[in-house]
């Protein structure tokens, strides 16, 4: 499946959730209306054979019952998934810009590599040798001793390489490195990941984050041209992306935005 038919999809549900709020509304709307002008009718109607001066007359107020505010929660619950669905849109269309985070030359105490394709450890090592950070927490079931191995390769001594070997996924990358880091003390935490994965990533750190620790991304730009013959690489890992964030919003409560 192509990156057009995503494109599709996203916008006929933003479509289909718009419709079913409008005629939501109009439902309400018009019923409320008619017990509205019901109740009008029925006040007008009362006249007073008595001589004596008649009560003012209440003052009709518009209907508010537990059928309109059931439909009203129905209707903005309606639009969610049209609202969620343009942010998709927006992600698939322009991937670099909504999913990329770059704190640009920041310098912070750790770095936390999080396992996957050999440009993060890579991209971890430069900031060591150029002083941006004074120890690497590699973190990722089956990716730590790899990672370790490239690190030292690129000229990071073993004494700094902090190894955590357990996480299965970006929640655990950023639960048990978190962990460590809190317990060696490092309260400044660069996040290094691959540039379509630090949107989530520091979504995840920043929902778990320790009280007085800051997180900055400085991620790997591997696959991030914008040329023709990379384009297919870069809907791929939207595409990827799109699902996981969605996925990551229902199981942890991470947001989108």
């Amino acid at each position: 499946m192509n990156s057009t038919i995503y494109l599709y999809l996203a916008t006929a549900v933003m479509g289909l959730s718009f419709v079913g709020g409008v005629v939501i509304a109009v439902i309400v709307l018009v019923k409320n209306r008619k017990s509205f002008a019901s109740n009008v009718h029925q006040m007008a109607g009362e006249d007073s054979p008595s001589s004596e001066p008649a009560p003012a007359a209440p003052v009709a107020k518009f209907p508010f019952n537990r059928w309109s505010v059931g439909m009203t929660f129905v209707l903005l619950i309606s639009l969610l998934p049209g609202a969620y669905a343009f942010h998709l849109r927006q992600i698939l269309r322009y991937p670099q810009k909504m999913l990329t985070v770059d704190s640009g030359d920041v310098q912070g105490d750790v770095a936390i590599v999080l396992g996957g394709s050999a440009d993060r450890p890579q991209r971890a090592a430069l900031l060591y040798r150029e002083g941006s950070v004074r120890a690497i927490i590699v973190t990722g079931r089956g990716d730590t001793d790899i990672n370790a191995t490239i690190l030292e390769q690129m000229g990071v001594p073993a004494a700094a390489i902090i190894k955590e070997p357990l996480a299965k996924n970006t929640f655990e990358n950023a639960s048990f490195s978190l962990k460590i880091a809190e317990k060696l003390g490092y309260n400044r935490v660069i996040v290094v990941t691959s540039w379509y994965h630090s949107r989530r990533a520091m979504m995840c750190f920043e929902q778990l984050a320790p009280k007085g620790m800051t997180f900055y991304s400085r991620p790997s730009y591997l696959g991030y041209s914008d040329q023709e013959a990379n384009q297919h690489l870069v809907t791929s890992f939207a595409r990827l992306e799109c699902l996981k964030l969605l996925l990551y919003r229902l199981r942890y409560g991470i947001s989108a935005s």
